[in-house]
């Protein structure tokens, strides 16, 4: 009917195999597609009402484009906001060719490769909403697969089963415009479970996910409307490594360290940091890092513009983890947000095995026991060396029933009841202790108390004893960790009843320290001549100087005293001296065979 609105009521039929002609001709400079690539379309239905209002039904409309096979059926309304009610079926191959050079979903269109839809369709035709879908892409580098619901209209919501992966998870996020730094993670992902939410803060419950080497179950979300995506999950794992997330996945692993060999140098990769933030809780049985490996843990971790913070426990005050068959509870955060990333660490453990984490930590494997372990470190670097090298803060240890290898004190103390004779004939060394300083040798300890101040790299002992039913150590010196080397004194005293007066190992009443010293490769022993000297030295000067007062006498030999270094008595008498008997004779004979020159199979201690 022809009217000022003309009436529809009737059927149509749309068949041209010259679409793409048409279009050109009447310009399609405006058109983000190539007006060539469109090969046909086809269509039939009815049409009912006013032209402006009609109502059309679709008994198919079809579309065939170079990389694109479009169906629909069912209604269209038009009107001033057109609305849609029917079924779509699409499959886009390559559908990037449609478009015209430059156009910003070719990026995305080559990355999803193959595309098959299915759904109907109800809502604006600017908007609809997509129910009963049936989605299949299929690409090189993704693929998934999604039944479900989801509205293009208001915040895009979501509702249905997803499941997805990614051998190139990088090139993917590339396509949609976030591009990360080179790196060893991110590398494979998958996710499988139930969708919610909307575009821009999507959320999967039951979700089985997979992320590099690790799987894990739970629930995750994600906030994608900040310029830097944002993680939020709760997840059960049976293994997490986090190697390459902590930089040394560029870095060989070397599942036998050798203590002759520097710390790596090779600068940390942390890019991963710094390619999103996240809130994530994890109970896994296994956490990797490096060649640690933590199990039974617990971890609530944040990642905010590069800063990872982890704290390992539990609400029930439970430890966080368990590693060298201890517990542990701490905090740990590395900050990779700065131009030289930092390190902190805290962490209290009970029940570790000592030797077990010497031996991860730094190969050193001369120490064993069972006990309490504090731990308060931080530094800065680029490199694992360079951390070792700026390490500062504090280590304390407190350790029962173990041994220290390569030295038998309670042996030393007893070969050294003889050591006035070894002085008096000249033939002290440390071949005179063999049996007590050897490889084979150890001293077995009831207690063991190692207190470390670490300052850039070297720890300083400020409290270390050692205790057993027999033997007594206490012990003073430095741990360089950077370089891997020791030097300590270690002065035992021996209870001769096993309970009772103490004695010293040592001359003349003076102790004589052990010395432990070298590399950690090769950890070496000897007597520590200087302490020894130095008091024996002292010891003979003022002996020299109180002569020289008692036989002068008088102001001359006092002034004489104090400058040769006499002790003065408190009353200014002075007592008669003894002449030098044979055995100081022979003690100051013996002097040069323990401090002088040392044989050349000999390593000099001093």
């Amino acid at each position: 009917t022809l009217a000022e609105t003309p009436l529809l009521d009737g059927a149509f039929d749309i068949d041209s195999d010259t679409i793409g002609d048409v279009l050109a001709i009447l310009g399609p400079q405006d058109l983000p597609i190539i007006a060539s690539a469109l090969d046909s379309i086809k269509a039939r239905g009815t049409v009912k009402g006013a032209a402006t209002e009609a109502a059309l039904d679709f008994q198919f409309l079809t579309l065939a484009a170079t990389g694109l096979d479009f169906e629909y059926s069912g209604g269209l309304q038009l009107g001033a906001v057109p609305t849609l009610n029917g079924t779509v079926d699409l499959n886009a191959a390559d559908a990037q060719r449609l478009f015209k050079p430059g156009n910003a979903l070719i990026p995305i269109l080559t990355m999803l490769g193959d595309v098959d839809l299915v759904a109907t369709v109800n809502g604006p035709l600017s908007a609809p909403s997509l129910t009963g879908i049936t989605l299949k892409q299929r690409s090189p580098d993704l693929s998934t697969d999604y039944s479900g619901g989801f509205s293009l209209g208001g915040d895009q919501s979501l509702d249905g089963m997803l499941d997805l992966s990614s051998n190139n998870p990088r090139g993917v996020l590339a396509a949609f415009g976030t591009v990360l730094p080179e790196g060893d993670a991110l590398n494979r992902i998958a996710i499988k479970g139930r969708t919610e939410g909307s575009v821009q803060a999507p959320s999967l419950n039951a979700a089985e996910l997979t992320l590099d080497d690790t799987t894990a179950t739970g629930s995750v979300g994600a906030d994608l409307s900040r310029p830097k995506p944002r993680i939020i999950a709760d997840l059960s794992m049976n293994r997490l490594d986090l190697t390459p997330f902590l930089g040394a996945g560029s870095q060989q692993q070397d599942t036998d360290p050798s203590l002759n060999e520097d710390w790596d140098d090779t600068p940390l990769d942390l890019a991963s940091l710094n390619a999103m933030d996240a809130t994530v809780t994890i109970a896994a049985s296994e956490v990797v890092m490096d060649q640690i490996t933590l199990t039974d843990a617990k971890l609530a971790s944040r990642l905010d513009d590069g800063r990872l913070s982890a704290t390992f426990g539990r609400d029930d005050n439970q430890p966080g983890f368990r590693v060298f068959q201890g517990d542990w509870s701490g905090d740990f955060v590395l900050d990779a947000s700065r131009s030289t990333p930092t390190m902190q660490i805290s962490a209290l453990a009970d029940g570790i095995v000592a030797q077990d984490m010497l031996t991860a930590l730094t190969g050193f494997t001369n120490l064993s026991g069972l006990g309490d372990v504090q731990v308060n470190l931080n530094s800065e670097g680029n490199s694992i060396k360079a951390l070792v090298n700026g390490l500062d803060g504090k280590f304390e240890s407190d350790l029962a029933d173990g041994a220290l290898r390569g030295l038998n004190l309670a042996k030393l103390v007893q070969n050294g009841s003889n050591l006035q004779d070894l002085l008096s004939s000249g033939s002290l060394s440390i071949a005179s202790f063999r049996e007590a300083i050897s490889p084979q040798a150890t001293t077995d300890f009831s207690q063991f108390l190692g207190n470390l101040d670490i300052s850039n790299g070297v720890a300083t002992l400020t409290d270390f004893n050692i205790d057993n039913p027999a033997v007594g150590v206490l012990g003073s010196g430095q741990i360089d960790l950077g370089a891997r080397t020791l030097d300590i004194r270690l002065t035992p005293r021996i209870d001769v009843n096993a309970a009772g007066a103490g004695s010293t190992f040592g001359v003349a009443d003076i102790p004589i320290p052990v010395r432990v010293f070298g590399s950690w490769s090769n950890v070496r022993f000897g007597l520590d001549s200087s302490a020894v000297q130095a008091e024996l030295t002292s010891r003979l000067r003022n002996r020299a100087a109180n002569e020289l007062v008692n036989r002068l006498g008088g102001d001359a030999g006092g002034i004489i005293g104090e400058i040769v270094g006499a002790t003065p008595r408190g009353d200014g008498a002075s007592e008669p001296s003894e002449p030098l008997n044979l055995e100081d004779e022979l003690r100051n004979r013996a002097l040069g065979a323990l401090f002088g020159t040392p044989d050349d199979d000999e390593e000099d201690p001093s």
